[in-house]
């Protein structure tokens, strides 16, 4: 088994505080995501409101959406967040969920 890793406090400190900015970071970009909730243009045939459609499932409604994976990216950074606040504490439990989080990202439905 290997040693549990620890931070000396500056440097957890700093990785709290980038994974804050990142966190805020997808707050706006999930944010932008609102915008997309209808969109329009595409004219009134049918074919075309299936291709609106199709779109709006690939940036808001569907599982695999741009908004549910930045959802889920930042989950993923909340963790990591998470485990540098506990200065290490458990890292190893944490390191594997965060592992887990991202691994189950890449592996979802593309988009």
């Amino acid at each position: 088994m290997t040693d549990p890793l620890y931070l000396d406090d500056g440097t957890a400190a700093e990785c709290v505080a980038l994974c804050d900015s990142l966190i805020a970071k997808f707050d706006d970009a999930i944010d932008e995501t609102a915008k997309f909730n209808r969109i329009s243009g595409f004219g009134g045939f049918d074919s075309a409101q299936q291709l609106q459609r199709g779109f709006e499932d690939k940036l808001i409604n569907s599982p695999g959406s741009v908004r549910n994976r930045l959802l889920q990216f930042q989950d993923a950074v909340k963790l990591l967040r998470a485990t540098f606040e506990a200065n290490g504490k458990g890292f190893e439990d944490t390191e594997s969920e965060v592992y887990r989080a991202i691994r189950a990202i890449g592996s979802a439905e593309q988009l």
